[in-house]
């Protein structure tokens, strides 16, 4: 059994798949900007609906960003934490990984980075550079399509998407930061 948890963006979505990443059952909440708390009920939840217990779960899957800043870094400390306490597979995927498996035949690809900026992605180079090395702040304009995370394609195509998943030692692995985070009153 796998669990993906998303925290990255307005949305919250934790799904449980099978080992042949076909899904079994999923949460999803949709412009939650507040996820903290919702990270320990929800997979408490899809985990009591499916009769299953913590050490059940084989890999921990998460979405390191870019992203909001509290829920990207939440979700990854709770799937590390129990990742290790279990000894499990513990694996991370970008933001911009997932975007690019579901909009690969765009050039660039536009991520709202809140505070009136957009990350953008170069992804014609992607696979050429360091991710990071792909992905600049620019000002938001109202002109330019700004891409959402799909969460169907997720469920139902959840098998194309592990090419991207990072399976480094679960403290070899960081939070895909790009700008710093806005904290406090917006000035």
């Amino acid at each position: 059994m796998k669990v993906y948890l998303d925290t990255a963006t307005e949305d919250f979505f934790v799904a449980l798949f099978d080992d042949n990443y076909s899904l079994i059952d999923k949460i999803h909440l949709e412009n939650y900007r507040k996820k903290v708390s919702l990270i320990p009920e929800q997979f408490s939840e899809l985990l009591n609906r499916n009769s299953l217990s913590v050490t059940q779960i084989d890999q921990f899957i998460t979405n390191v960003g870019p992203g909001f800043f509290t829920g990207v870094r939440s979700g990854m400390v709770f799937f590390r934490t129990i990742s290790m306490q279990l000894n499990k597979i513990f694996s991370t995927i970008s933001t911009f990984e997932i975007l690019y498996e579901q909009n690969n035949k765009l050039d660039v690809i536009f991520l709202d980075a809140q505070g009136d900026k957009l990350y953008k992605f170069d992804s014609k180079s992607y696979g050429q550079k360091n991710i990071k090395e792909l992905i600049e702040v620019v000002n938001k304009d109202e002109n330019i399509k700004i891409s959402k995370i799909n969460f169907e394609h997720i469920s139902k195509n959840f098998q194309n998407y592990q090419k991207y998943f990072n399976n480094q030692k679960p403290l070899k692995q960081e939070v895909l930061y790009i700008k710093k985070p806005q904290i406090g009153v917006k000035k």
